[in-house]
């Protein structure tokens, strides 16, 4: 990568980030919330009376946080010494702060599973991306 972004400076080139992601029982009733709509109150008193946790977090603390931040230095200082590479970090739009990002969004679910965003989180965070690349 480095020869051709050296060889071809003619050009730009942009890294996007590494992404974090939620655990599976930190997501389950969110999606679980929006995918059932009004059938979740029941969903979450089933959950209730078997014990299951029905807390719906709207935040939560990335599980894959310590090789997120290894992998997107890595890049972006990969990025720092060249002119024409420029880092991008999807996680902006879905995150407060590096320890805490958003489940949802206006009530919709920003994943459909742990490793995927949802239709409406893959908006958010590609639109991000593009209005990124026009500014640089």
């Amino acid at each position: 990568i480095e020869n051709i972004v050296v060889k071809r400076s003619d050009l730009s080139f942009y890294i996007v980030s590494q992404g974090v992601f939620p655990s599976l029982n930190e997501l389950s009733p969110v999606i679980e919330s929006y995918y059932l709509g009004t059938k979740a109150k029941y969903v979450t008193k089933i959950k209730e009376i078997l014990g299951f946790s029905n807390n719906i977090h709207k935040n939560f603390k990335p599980i894959n946080i310590k090789s997120v931040l290894m992998i997107n230095n890595k890049l972006k200082t990969f990025a720092q010494k060249h002119n024409n590479v420029f880092f991008i970090d999807r996680n902006t739009p879905i995150c407060s702060s590096t320890y805490n990002c958003f489940l949802s969004v206006n009530d919709k679910p920003i994943f459909s599973d742990p490793t995927h965003f949802s239709i409406y989180g893959g908006e958010i965070v590609g639109k991000y991306i593009l209005d990124k690349v026009k500014e640089m």
